[in-house]
């Protein structure tokens, strides 16, 4: 099943996954699929507002890094894998997952796709 905001608002944390600055050394510039418009690094929470770039499936880069990860997607359509794991997001949808797990992001839409993306 897929875990949504309502899962994280009731506290549950994913036990398997189920649906940049700096993240964890690797630049948000080395992720081509990913430009980040916007920055906040507070300690243990880092946020930002990503654009999603139109790129060939190819080009596309996984990473991992520790901890937890919440995307919340403004507008567009986003695939998302996460391991082995492909799942689609429309606009208003989000995400929260174990970010030890490879994962990456491949928009999947023509018009712009935006998000705000939280690292814990």
């Amino acid at each position: 099943s897929l875990q949504t905001s309502k899962a994280a608002a009731n506290g549950t944390a994913p036990q398997k996954p189920e649906f940049h600055g700096t993240i964890e050394g690797e630049a948000l510039a080395n992720l081509p699929s990913l430009a980040c418009l916007a920055a906040w690094d507070h300690g243990k929470l880092n946020a930002f507002f990503a654009e999603f770039e139109p790129i060939a499936s190819e080009k596309i880069r996984p990473h991992q890094h520790p901890g937890v990860e919440l995307l919340y997607l403004i507008s567009g359509n986003l695939e998302l894998t996460i391991g082995s794991d492909l799942f689609t997001l429309e606009a208003g949808d989000s995400v929260y997952f174990d970010s030890g797990v490879r994962h990456s992001y491949h928009r999947a839409s023509k018009n712009s796709c935006t998000a705000v993306i939280v690292t814990a």
